[in-house]
């Protein structure tokens, strides 16, 4: 195919496998006066104990245009989730995943081979990271933590054209996410009924005790992408 014939309209599936880290970045870290009736002990998934996240899906979609034979532009969503083993502190039924939007830049070489596009990509988006589980404070307890960051993602691959239109092959993606906020809540039953405490890290510096931090994503996967020219 010729350099000028690659142009077109571009949709890409990327299935894959990757991790987000093995520790929460969300955590308890007062900042003034204000405590936990019940702090979490450095065992604990808003201690920011680590060891408690492994490996899992990560996939991703994206839909541009090659407006010239060496570059694309277009937005992506992206889904990722964490395998999970709960502390022993009596939590259970812990879980991590996240979702994120964005826009992307993708530099190809299409000169190296006429059937082979090795791609460099680069782009910039939102994400958001939220973990679950259940632990007892004075009764039964269920924890949200919830991370939202701005996600920098590096991509690189080399797709084969099987035809024309579609080309398949592996690619790698590591994505720095700058923290921008986060909340605790916590929702219990008492004897009066049920209760939600919300703490963000956008409180006041004598109540806030929540702390997001940056943290890195990073996948492998299989690129599936169709051109209509």
């Amino acid at each position: 195919m010729a350099a000028e014939d690659r142009r077109g309209f571009e949709l890409m599936l990327r299935p894959g496998y990757g991790s987000a880290g093995d520790k929460s970045p969300v955590v308890y870290e007062p900042a003034g006066l204000a405590v936990l009736a019940n702090p979490p002990g450095s065992g604990d998934v808003y201690g920011g104990k680590s060891g408690i996240y492994g490996g899992g899906f990560a996939g991703d979609v994206s839909a541009g245009y090659r407006f010239l034979p060496f570059m694309s532009a277009g937005v992506y969503a992206e889904m990722r989730s964490s395998s999970a083993k709960d502390p022993k502190d009596d939590t259970t039924d812990l879980s991590r995943s996240a979702w994120g939007t964005g826009f992307y830049v993708r530099g190809y070489l299409p000169t190296l081979h006429e059937k082979i596009d090795p791609w460099v990509s680069l782009g910039v988006g939102y994400v958001q990271d939220t973990q679950t589980y259940k632990r007892a404070v004075t009764g039964s307890a269920e924890w949200t933590l919830r991370h939202h960051g701005v996600a920098v993602p590096l991509g690189l691959g080399v797709d084969y054209r099987v035809a024309d239109f579609f080309a398949v092959g592996p690619s790698f993606r590591y994505s720095f996410v700058n923290q921008a906020g986060g909340c605790l809540e916590v929702s219990a039953q008492t004897a009066l009924g049920s209760a939600t405490n919300k703490q963000c890290t956008d409180a006041d510096e004598f109540r806030r005790i929540t702390k997001t931090n940056s943290y890195g994503a990073w996948s492998v996967g299989l690129d599936l992408r169709l051109t209509l020219h």
